[in-house]
């Protein structure tokens, strides 16, 4: 087998990344903020993630702090950018870990016992799942987007 070629196929692989993996590839995004709260008071730890409606647009995610603010962002965006504009259905979910009373064991020896826990929902499937949930959103272009969710 000859190597002649070797050198052009590296040298193709090179340009192809040099410019198809440069700063011209990043989204134009439109800044989307907001609060969650449940049951009156802020939502903590909370997902927030926005999915387009028919198209066009880009799936975007936030977290909520300790006073229920999230900034959004999509995973080809800045941390905090925002998204596209166009219309969204919105779910909010917190997931946490339960036990569930079982002991594992585990380490070198199986000698360290240690408790079994699972990631539960802590919301109703209302407003977890996109095909229930109450929340939309449309994302304007241009402007900072302002989202505030209340759940019961």
């Amino acid at each position: 087998m000859t190597y002649r070629y070797f050198p052009a196929i590296i040298l193709l692989v090179l340009i192809t990344f040099a410019t198809g993996c440069g700063g011209s590839t990043k989204q134009k995004t439109n800044r989307v903020e907001g609060t969650v709260e449940y049951k009156g008071a802020p939502l903590a730890g909370a997902s927030v993630t926005f999915y387009p409606v028919g198209g066009g647009a880009t799936p975007a995610f936030g977290k909520t702090d300790e006073n229920g603010k999230y900034k959004l962002q999509t995973a080809q965006g800045e941390v905090d950018a925002g998204t596209t504009p166009g219309e969204y259905t919105v779910t909010v979910s917190k997931r946490e870990s339960v036990p569930t009373g079982k002991k594992l064991r585990g380490g070198d020896n199986d000698e360290l016992v240690y408790d079994e826990t699972v990631m539960q929902e802590t919301l109703p499937t209302q407003y977890t799942t996109v095909d229930k949930t109450p929340f939309k959103a449309t994302v304007e272009n241009k402007k900072l987007n302002t989202f505030d969710f209340t759940l019961d």
